[in-house]
């Protein structure tokens, strides 16, 4: 069992693990190492929730850019499946030595009182914003609960409030994974990695993002003020809670002043 965090974001490298192996374990499916003839067996299959590749916009002029065989035309498992094992073939390819470095990893925790929609809304959210930076977002939501059918029944006892509060505390939350491209891609191809999103500040952009879709997500969920409150004091860690909560707090006061 894997520990949970908040926010953390870290960087995968060849030393440690194939991309191939790492998307497996993210995606919950298998992959094969064409190349190699090397197969990936996921064992997250029973806890991945949902996955998908994030893309530009396609009147975006990123998605011009794009590679041929991410331009999805129909969005369908098969396609996006098959797309995954070229993209990070692709990657594998471009990083020859033995320590490189090939993808920036964002790990996100999100509630349990949040139905999967919402949970799938706020990752797409803030991969939109990293994918428009230009990265290719590969992501999933992992329940932590590898038994799927307790899981969903919990799920629907939260959402009728038959769960009282004390017993949601010790409920596991989502988790959800970014699996992000370090290299810019250009005219189909993957050129320099981009050192820019190495910058401290654009990290700490990053991260008043992501707190800022939370926090919004979380004050729109239909639940029981106690409950976000116990969300509210995980979210105080963050240096910039304060400014997001106030701001919300300012539109909402503008809101009702007629």
């Amino acid at each position: 069992m894997f520990k949970q965090y908040l926010y953390r974001v870290s960087i995968l490298n060849r030393k440690n693990s194939h991309p191939l192996e790492a998307i497996s374990y993210y995606s919950g499916e298998d992959q094969t190492d064409i190349n190699n003839l090397k197969n990936y067996i996921s064992n997250t299959k029973d806890i991945v929730l949902w996955n998908g590749i994030i893309l530009p916009d396609k009147q975006s002029s990123l998605y011009t850019h794009l590679p041929e065989y991410l331009k999805f035309r129909k969005n369908k498992n098969n396609l996006i499946s098959n797309a995954r094992n070229i993209l990070w073939q692709n990657v594998f390819i471009n990083e020859k030595r033995d320590d490189a470095q090939f993808s920036r990893l964002f790990e996100v925790s999100m509630p349990y009182f949040l139905t999967l929609e919402q949970t799938k809304e706020a990752i797409i959210k803030f991969a939109t914003n990293l994918v428009n930076e230009g990265m290719i977002a590969d992501c999933s939501i992992h329940s932590r609960k590898k038994d799927q059918n307790n899981y969903s029944l919990i799920e629907k006892l939260i959402s009728k409030n038959k769960i009282k509060t004390e017993e949601n505390k010790n409920l596991i939350d989502y988790t959800g994974y970014l699996m992000c491209t370090l290299r810019t891609y250009k005219n189909g191809k993957f050129c320099n990695k981009n050192r820019e999103w190495n910058d401290k500040k654009k990290m700490e952009l990053w991260r008043y993002k992501w707190v800022k879709i939370l926090t919004e997500t979380i004050n729109n969920a239909d639940v029981p003020t106690d409950q976000k409150n116990i969300w509210e004091k995980k979210l105080n860690i963050y240096s910039e809670y304060k400014n997001i909560k106030n701001e919300l707090l300012n539109k909402k006061t503008r809101k009702l002043v007629p």
